[in-house]
């Protein structure tokens, strides 16, 4: 990292934050906001062993030497090392012949959107709206179209509801919208030229031991300008920086010898640049870089050749001008790089360096306005040159995802692709099951419609809760109804179930009928996100016992708020984000629950530290 850049970042920092509403650390959003940029560097992946910053904003990374809110954030922090001081992705084409590159880093050219609230939304596998195929009840609107309402607090289908139907993958994922052609980003840069296009960042982590060494990172490009772009490319710009500035060693892996066996045995291209550190003694033990891992797009014209390769690999070095290696200044000189055909060499023992490094996807030759390329990458980073490999392996193979044949028709084999996820999570093969339950006098209508598997059957269980009894209704047929005229009490929860001999059962699908209510049960907390404090509005139809209690993900809880008599009609209470140890709970989505005799209700929160 060359003093010019720190002075760069110290410098437009001003601007950024003037243009922006910035999140405190003890707040969880603004009162009135257009957009807020997350600049107080709370925002990381921290599930897995490699730690990173996340912002809305372009910048991978926390650029820990420059002081900054953001910069005691993680910065691909392993082991107690930061292996990166920055990094960003670079977008590039020519508009009516003109070269345009906007970038993540140095220059910070993207901004979260003008969308109300646009901010930095948070999930995981698991979360309430957020299921997704493989899974049953991917649909988990019942509306008949699946992760039609992406993660980003507004209500894309129109059914008055917010984020109730999205894809969530991974232990970890971060979501936020930017564009390049923002007021504010031209203020910081009078030099800019945007290529008028919105990106959507999705980043993923694992917890496990293993998958915690890399986080994904995907960014879906739309043209929203009126002018076709020409010669698209995606790359990413990375200033490592390892524990020093000046003594590190840059390089890169594939070409002809580029199959590299992943986790599940199967052989993957494996395509990436790295860096180590240099250092005579004590040198941090990783090696570190971005693995390409696809690029594909709804583009008319100009498919990419070869997706998973790398294009172009370049490395700077020192304080060089542009034309003896050093880094692109202008626009000209970035799109240069981005679509030149070539690699350069492994820096060798005794050339160590201040490096930064370049790599570039294959070229899409016109995106036109409306049309989208979806670019995947992730960062990984290993004890040694074998280890780093093996890990993007696993980073390339978890991007790619997995194929299904989910019409069920083998003659047109595996039509059906979920990116960002192993192999190793798939629940069972294609299992796909629905059950609806509709009320009438108190008796319970109940329709299924399943796929059964070899050596399957299914049945549709009613829990034994308190003052239910259980019972099981056994389906052996792949779609009908039946009705459940027992006077039993309420709420009523039915299961669908796959069972196998072969394994535990599955459950497919999940529906609760509350029973006939005087009056609502209503729950409302707010703000949402929050950091610490939730405050929580109910009311309930009718005194009696009552339970309101905060949820994990997972069904555990967290905090026991009041379980005891309570009077009919309307109150508050506030949750100030400890857990029942009174600890602070971490950042991550929650359940607020109210159950009472005449039913339960719940609200998803996000808290956000």
């Amino acid at each position: 990292m060359r003093p010019r850049h720190i002075w760069t970042a110290a410098a437009i920092l001003g601007g950024l934050f003037a243009a922006s509403i910035l999140f405190a650390a003890d707040d969880s959003q603004p009162a009135i906001s257009d957009k807020a940029l997350v600049t107080d560097g709370h925002v990381r992946h921290d599930v897995g062993s490699l730690q990173n910053h996340v912002t809305n904003w372009g910048l991978i990374g926390s650029r820990p030497t420059v002081p900054t809110p953001f910069s005691n954030a993680p910065s691909a922090r392993w082991g107690g090392v930061d292996y990166l001081w920055a990094a960003g992705l670079w977008v590039g084409g020519t508009v009516l012949g003109e070269p345009r590159v906007s970038t993540g880093q140095y220059e910070m050219e993207f901004m979260a959107t003008q969308a109300p609230g646009d901010t930095i939304f948070a999930t995981a596998q698991g979360a309430p709206g957020g299921t997704r195929y493989p899974w049953p009840g991917a649909d988990d609107d019942g509306d008949g179209a699946e992760d039609e309402d992406p993660l980003d607090g507004l209500d894309n289908d129109s059914d008055g509801l917010i984020d109730e139907d999205f894809a969530a993958a991974s232990d970890q994922s971060f979501r936020c919208v930017m564009a390049d052609n923002l007021p504010e980003i031209s203020q910081n840069y009078p030099d800019h030229n945007p290529l008028d296009v919105k990106i959507v960042q999705e980043t993923f982590q694992w917890a496990d031991p293993v998958s915690g060494d890399f986080i994904g990172y995907e960014y879906r490009i739309t043209n929203i300008g009126v002018t076709d772009i020409d010669g698209f490319h995606c790359g990413i710009f990375a200033d490592f920086d390892i524990e020093i500035a000046n003594d590190d060693h840059a390089g890169s892996w594939g070409g002809t010898n580029w199959l590299v066996r992943d986790p599940w045995g199967v052989f993957v291209p494996v395509s990436m640049g790295w860096m180590r550190d240099g250092a005579a003694t004590g040198a941090a033990p990783g090696w570190v870089g971005f693995v390409m891992c696809g690029l594909e797009t709804d583009a008319a014209t100009g498919q990419p050749t070869d997706p998973w390769a790398m294009h172009s690999y370049q490395i700077f070095s020192g304080a060089r001008p542009f034309e003896q290696g050093g880094d692109p200044t202008n626009d000209a000189e970035r799109y240069e790089l981005l679509q030149l055909d070539g690699w350069d060499a492994d820096s060798l023992p005794g050339m160590e360096n201040d490096y930064r490094t370049l790599m570039s996807t294959q070229e899409i030759t016109t995106l036109a306005p409306g049309e989208t390329a979806v670019f995947h990458t992730a960062l990984v980073i290993g004890d040694s040159y074998d280890a780093m490999l093996q890990c993007a392996a696993e980073a390339y193979s978890t991007a790619a995802g997995v194929y299904f044949d989910r019409d069920g028709d083998p003659a047109n084999g595996e039509e059906f692709r979920v990116p960002w996820l192993r192999p190793d999570e798939v629940p069972v093969p294609a299992v796909t099951g629905r059950l609806q339950a509709s009320m009438n006098r108190n008796i319970v209508s109940l329709v299924f419609d399943v796929r059964h598997l070899d050596g399957g059957w299914s049945e549709v269980e009613r829990r034994e809760t308190e003052g239910v009894p259980g019972r099981s209704w056994l389906v052996d047929q792949d779609s009908g109804s039946f009705l459940d005229e027992d006077a039993v009490g309420w709420p009523r929860i039915y299961d669908l179930k796959l069972k196998s001999a072969a394994g535990p059962d599955l459950v497919l699908d999940t529906v609760e009928i509350v029973g006939p209510t005087v009056a609502p049960l209503l729950l409302e907390a707010s703000p949402n996100p929050f950091n610490p404090r939730l405050t929580i509005q109910y009311s309930l139809p009718a005194a009696g016992s009552a339970r309101l209690e905060v949820l994990d993900l997972q069904g555990r809880v967290v905090r026991v708020l009041f379980d005891e008599y309570r009077a009919a009609g309307s109150d508050r209470i506030d949750w100030n984000g400890m857990d029942s140890r009174g600890h602070a709970a971490a950042s991550g989505v929650y359940l607020i629950r109210l159950v009472s005799q005449h039913g339960s209700t719940r609200q998803q929160v996000t808290l956000l530290r």
